[in-house]
């Protein structure tokens, strides 16, 4: 499985296959699209958040529209916020909460030994993903990185992406 805008591996390692392994026939498959068609479906979109890179990815009949792939580069840091936050349902509900209650608070052992406490911060993180500037970061948020790739598709193929 790889990015899907590595061409470039992609050619290598067909080429590994055939002329090292002497493989008559080698297909690489996008990882994304293998998530669509587990659910059933041939036409959609796709978004995938791995350690350092989004990407929204539309698909159709089978078929990755590369021209409307759009990528999202956000720190390794995302690895440790899927472990260790949530994504609030209503953010600015759980900001009140947590401004005059503890019991969101819990403690987390660092490599180093060093514990630090967590309040807030478990349901912050997760927001940086649709609000980056959170982060410093002046790029759209995954919901809008997946709303621009669909409009850069077709428009009969955006109302594949989007039922």
């Amino acid at each position: 499985m790889e990015a899907p805008l590595n061409r470039a591996n992609r050619k290598k390692m067909t080429q590994l296959m055939v002329e090292t392994f002497n493989t008559p026939t080698t297909y690489v498959a996008f990882q994304i699209m293998l998530f669509l068609y587990a659910s059933g479906c041939t036409a959609g979109i796709v978004m995938d958040s791995g350690d350092g890179v989004t990407h929204t990815v539309p698909i159709y009949k089978g078929y990755v529209l590369s021209h409307s792939i759009l990528r999202l580069d956000l720190p390794e840091i995302v690895h440790d916020i899927k472990k260790l936050c949530y994504v609030a349902l209503d953010f600015e509900q759980e900001m009140a909460t947590a401004a005059y209650s503890s019991y969101l608070e819990k403690s987390e052992a660092l490599p180093d030994g060093q514990v630090i406490t967590t309040g807030k911060e478990q349901f912050q993180c997760r927001e940086a993903l649709f609000q980056p500037s959170f982060l410093g970061m002046e790029s759209s948020g995954i919901h809008e990185t997946t709303f621009n790739s669909i409009m850069k598709c077709d428009a009969n193929i955006c109302k594949c992406c989007l039922l």
